[in-house]
């Protein structure tokens, strides 16, 4: 929500004239809190004891907190004004209608809702006191915007003369979660000597249903309203989804059934991050799943400033006021940056993903032919089969220089168990006693206690 007050902040202009206020979320299925309550679009109307209805446009919602605002105190706020819609928001949906009753006949309200209308109302008539800056910038996007027009239409035109071109297709979810497809067609460009192969962007499309048969439909519109043929396609690239690659409703099994000369090849980046997600998951203590060439700039930091970062964890462990930060400063520094292991392990990894990043780059060029990229990834796996054969001494090397450099002795710590004597003492009688339970046969134990019962029985 902060976000989105600050761009209409920057932009109010724009926002006001060409949006006419702030953007309302009507079809969403609200969360449901503990209390089994959640926000409802009927709130967006003020009912009058007379029976009259009014807007309140005013109210937005956000998605991102599950909270409502107001629009116009959150934009016209004074630091004086502690009200919740004006600052952090409410998600009270119990008292949410007497929340919103109070609000909108406060003094602070009233005069920001003035603000705003009257704000709204010069920007209509563009009498605001930047009119002229407001006036330069719309020139500036009026420019850009046909720069941009004339880009893709030289695109087109250069797909089209072509006939034949593949189409490359990636999803991702924008700031605000709405989920956007990137189009990217390559073709070969036969209008210069020597010919080449050029990559053109085409436009971002906004995607409702990311399963194999919408994002299908999205692309096949797309390609219509380009006026371009599905039967020109000649190869599809996408990354590994199931959604994407799948053998029976996936994107590219749908349009090789209406063009079986569209050819499919996976995203050979999105390869190598699965084959390193796999080689993780095979370790005792496995990290999350993401990008791990992307990690090599972490590690990087770690490797060259591993003595400033220890140094600076040590003096935070001496100067922080709050004990929990204390002990992780003290514990990071001693027991894991001075930790030989530690040195060894960053290296290795330091190693790796280098080896990994460099080639995903080389991947990711847009001149790149496919028998460079197999010589490419027979090379990583080459240096990869050789680095476990000799790699670990070159590693030992680099780490113990590292060490020296921050006066810690190059050899592995002892693991030593953590059990007390009385702790082992007490597990070693525990599983006696189990022996010893195994070992009894219960009709027996039965007929001695029956047995020593029976004694005691005093017939007198």
């Amino acid at each position: 929500m902060d976000k989105f007050i600050t761009s209409k902040k920057q932009n109010l202009a724009e926002n006001l004239s060409e949006e006419n206020g702030p953007i309302r979320v009507d079809d969403l299925n609200f969360p449901i809190d503990k209390n089994s309550r959640h926000f409802s679009t009927t709130h967006y109307i003020r009912k009058l004891p007379n029976g009259e209805k009014h807007d309140r446009k005013w109210l937005v919602y956000s998605k991102d907190l599950d909270k409502v605002f107001c629009f116009c105190c959150k934009l016209f706020n004074s630091k004086s004004n502690t009200n919740q819609l004006a600052n952090g928001g409410t998600k009270d949906w119990k008292n949410i209608s007497s929340i919103l009753k109070n609000h909108e006949t406060t003094n602070e309200h009233i005069t920001n809702m003035n603000t705003w209308i009257d704000s709204e109302l010069r920007l209509l008539k563009n009498k605001t006191i930047d009119k002229n800056v407001q006036e330069q910038i719309k020139k500036e996007k009026d420019h850009w915007k046909k720069v941009l027009l004339r880009i893709i239409a030289v695109g087109k035109i250069l797909i089209k003369e072509a006939k034949y071109f593949s189409i490359i297709l990636d999803c991702t979810p924008d700031v605000s979660h709405q989920e956007q497809m990137t189009l990217i067609l390559r073709c070969v460009d036969i209008s210069i000597s020597p010919i080449k192969i050029d990559e053109h962007f085409v436009e971002f499309l906004k995607v409702d249903n990311t399963s194999g048969k919408g994002l299908f439909n999205e692309i096949i519109n797309t390609i219509k309203n380009l006026e371009l043929d599905i039967n020109d396609v000649r190869g599809q690239g996408y990354d590994n989804g199931s959604n994407m690659k799948g053998k029976k409703q996936g994107v590219q099994k749908r349009i090789l059934d209406i063009n079986p000369k569209a050819f499919y090849t996976p995203c050979g980046c999105h390869n190598l991050n699965v084959i390193l997600c796999d080689m993780t998951n095979s370790c005792p203590k496995p990290l999350s799943q993401t990008r791990w060439e992307s990690r090599i700039e972490s590690v990087k930091a770690i490797k060259f400033q591993a003595l400033e970062i220890r140094d600076a964890l040590l003096q935070l462990a001496k100067t922080s006021e709050d004990p929990k930060t204390k002990s992780e400063a003290d514990c990071l520094a001693t027991y894991e940056i001075e930790s030989f292991e530690f040195l060894l392990a960053m290296t290795i990894w330091y190693d790796i993903l280098f080896a990994v990043n460099s080639v995903s780059k080389n991947l990711q060029l847009k001149d790149m032919h496919i028998d460079v990229a197999i010589d490419q990834l027979k090379g990583l796996m080459s240096f990869i089969k050789k680095y476990g054969e000799d790699g670990f001494t070159s590693a030992m090397n680099s780490s113990k220089e590292i060490a020296t450099k921050m006066e810690i002795k190059p050899i592995f710590r002892k693991k030593t168990s953590t059990m007390s004597q009385k702790r082992l003492s007490g597990l070693a009688i525990i599983s006696i006693e189990k022996k010893m339970l195994v070992e009894l046969e219960c009709k027996n134990l039965i007929s001695n206690f029956a047995s020593q019962k029976a004694r005691k029985i005093n017939f007198n």
